[in-house]
């Protein structure tokens, strides 16, 4: 939806159909395996890059919250060269209908092909991240029991499970029109630049378009980034009792 034209598509569910109609269940799952594979190593880049951002701005004297701030994006920034070729590989998959991989790509345009909107993703990456960690730790403490959501409570569980996926749902918003310019570059080589091509969507398509597909992304984004959180703090906890 964010690439094709918009005559082409009118909306989640006549997306929906259409593509259940024509190439049947499994073509709702069309280039779901770069993301598949490739959001493990995006999340352990970015909680990773997280902590140690954190570490090192431990005795550095700013307030929480830009510690936080600053923290995601470094992670974000650190996503940047894992997510590139990724979603490369899904946007190719989806508009060839082919099975490209990322040899293919490198044959064929050459290793800087990998990363040909890297600067629209570390435009998207760096400050969505910032804004993601920032959400988080403040509704966190609003939403959870005397604002502790280190307490083990049921309110605290609910609490983060909310927050992470409000979270996620913000910063989607916030990041969405980025990423929409990401993907059309990915989609049409032949575009380049952030500005020019952001002006030629907006004239060919008017302002619409940058937000054409937000709302399943949003209808995704709140259990997935629920789940997400969730996994990483147990699976640290678990780690940690073992080690």
């Amino acid at each position: 939806m964010q690439v094709t034209d918009g005559e082409n598509c009118k909306g989640s569910l006549a997306m929906f159909k259409k593509i259940a109609i024509k190439e049947g269940i499994t073509g709702l799952y069309t280039g779901a395996l770069s993301p598949v594979l490739g959001n493990a190593p995006v999340n352990a880049v970015l909680f990773a890059s997280n902590d140690i951002a954190a570490r090192v701005m431990k005795n550095i004297d700013l307030s929480e919250e830009t510690k936080i701030f600053c923290g995601g994006c470094f992670g974000g920034l650190m996503c940047c060269f894992v997510n590139c070729p990724i979603e490369l590989l899904k946007i190719k998959i989806k508009a060839t209908q082919e099975n490209p991989s990322l040899i293919k790509i490198i044959r064929a345009e050459g290793f800087n092909g990998l990363f040909s909107a890297f600067v629209p993703i570390l435009c998207r990456d760096v400050p969505t991240y910032g804004i993601y960690f920032f959400t988080y730790n403040y509704l966190t403490k609003k939403l959870c029991e005397n604002q502790d959501p280190d307490r083990k409570t049921p309110r605290n569980v609910i609490g983060k499970m909310v927050a992470e996926g409000l979270s996620g749902q913000i910063t989607w918003t916030t990041s969405f029109p980025s990423d929409v310019i990401k993907s059309y570059i990915q989609y049409h080589p032949g575009h380049r630049g952030i500005l020019r091509t952001a002006r030629y969507i907006y004239h060919k398509y008017g302002a619409g378009k940058f937000y054409r597909g937000l709302a399943p992304c949003l209808i995704r984004a709140f259990p997935v980034n629920a789940i997400v959180f969730i996994t990483d703090e147990e699976t640290v906890n678990i780690l940690n009792s073992y080690l």
